[in-house]
């Protein structure tokens, strides 16, 4: 009987362990893709695109996460990204070592903008020549917005695969202090999807 008892409070105890929270990233329908520009060489030199994310919090402890990266495919280079806490239909930027909190079963969407450098060899400037008709009309100097990320993509799949192919976002969740040793973490890497 002594067994049964210890064996149901281990298994009672390791059913109710804090659980790493949910990851769950989603092409942006709302958000447009951005080219930016340098006003200097007036040629576009990098993209941004945009990614909404919704990280659930199913513990019964509060989580947060203090990192996050942004995985180029091509390299083993990574970005910090851009990221926005979505707030009531409004954006509010996220510093990086600012511990995010997600609440005891609760969620909260954020979007990260990613930032990839143009190959102006393969992308010269005669490839975003609508872009530049665009920039002139609107009177913005150092970024475009050129619309969501499916529609950029109908105009543009190939640069859109090159670019977006095997990208990865990460995010660190660090353990409860008295969990675990002050300073370890549990990471999430969660694939790019376009």
């Amino acid at each position: 009987m002594k067994k049964y008892i210890i064996l149901a409070s281990l298994i009672l105890l390791i059913s109710c362990k804090a659980k790493t929270p949910i990851v769950k990233l989603t092409t942006s329908n709302k958000y447009e893709v951005v080219l930016i520009t340098d006003e200097k060489l007036k040629n576009f030199w990098a993209i941004s695109f945009p990614f909404e994310i919704e990280i659930t919090n199913d513990s019964y402890k509060d989580k947060g996460f203090t990192y996050y990266k942004y995985y180029y495919s091509r390299s083993s280079k990574y970005n910090r990204g851009i990221l926005y806490l979505i707030d009531k239909n409004k954006l509010i930027k996220q510093g990086i070592g600012q511990i995010k909190k997600i609440g005891v079963y609760s969620k909260k969407k954020y979007v990260m903008y990613s930032k990839h450098i143009i190959d102006t060899l393969k992308y010269p400037r005669s490839f975003f020549k609508e872009y530049y008709q665009k920039l002139k009309e609107s009177g913005l100097k150092d970024s475009l917005p050129v619309g969501t990320l499916a529609e950029f993509k109908k105009k543009h799949p190939k640069m859109v695969a090159h670019l977006l192919k095997k990208d990865s976002i990460y995010f660190r969740f660090p353990f409860p202090k008295r969990d675990k040793v002050k300073g370890y973490s549990e990471g999430v890497k969660v694939p790019v999807v376009y």
